[in-house]
């Protein structure tokens, strides 16, 4: 039996309203046309599933419904420590789902739209804002990769955007989602999802993956989804990914 190659680990970075879940989607789409039979891309997260062949396959559906709730009922309750709790359950349970889809499925990339080490260090300080003058960012990062048990990726695609031009985009997704219920469109922001508090996370992202380099051997490619429309973003992921996974292929033979 032959070994078995570690996948390369990437995952798309940012503050509400970039666009990760819509263009990373987007993006494993093109990879899946491009990589054919030949590759396996497996997204794991919330909604975990994997693409071969241009079949996908959705993985853990039980998992994805519990967490759904949970998140549900833990931001209903407008409670800092509730939904942040609820979060620290999920990368709780990720430690233990990504390394056993990996054993299972064997891929050669997993792509997601969140990093299980690096945002929670971003958003702790929004759930928990105590841990803001006790615990550095850098404490923070590694404490998230020791509760999580999982690596840094080998590369993060962070995704800048204006945080002006991101609240749009997440006013403009509500009304699309939930324009016809009697709520107001206040009721479906997240706590952290205005303009203040998206402009700092920003920066505790460059702040956090500047820490990250000192952990492991990252690589950060950065893209202005403010010049591009998603569909050009979601082209600029794939190529990146691509250019990454033949490199990888080089290196090992």
């Amino acid at each position: 039996m032959g070994i078995v190659k570690p996948p390369l680990r990437v995952a798309i970075v940012g503050i509400d309203g970039s666009g990760k879940s819509s263009t990373t989607l987007r993006g494993i789409q093109l990879l899946g046309q491009l990589l054919g039979n030949e590759r396996t891309i497996l997204k794991p997260g919330r909604d975990a599933f994997v693409v071969r062949g241009g079949v996908v396959t959705y993985m853990t559906p039980r998992l994805s419904r519990f967490f759904e709730r949970l998140f549900r009922r833990a931001d209903a309750t407008r409670r800092r420590s509730w939904i942040g709790l609820s979060r620290i359950l999920f990368v709780l349970a990720q430690g233990i789902v990504e390394p056993a889809l990996i054993r299972r499925c064997r891929p050669d990339l997993v792509l997601s739209t969140r990093c299980m080490v690096l945002d929670p260090a971003v958003y702790a300080g929004v759930y928990f804002p105590w841990l803001d003058r006790r615990l550095s960012l850098a404490h923070r990062l590694r404490a998230a990769r020791l509760a999580s048990r999982l690596p840094c990726r080998d590369v993060y695609i962070l995704l800048r955007t204006p945080p002006r031009e991101a609240m749009g985009r997440i006013h403009r997704r509500i009304s699309r989602d939930h324009g016809r219920e009697p709520l107001p469109r206040e009721y479906w922001l997240h706590l952290h999802e205005e303009e203040a508090t998206l402009a700092r996370l920003g920066r505790r992202f460059d702040e956090a993956l500047g820490e990250a380099r000192k952990l492991a051997a990252i690589e950060v490619i950065e893209i202005d989804t403010s010049a591009s429309g998603e569909e050009a973003v979601a082209q600029r992921i794939a190529n990146e990914v691509l250019a990454r996974l033949a490199i990888r292929e080089r290196r090992n033979d």
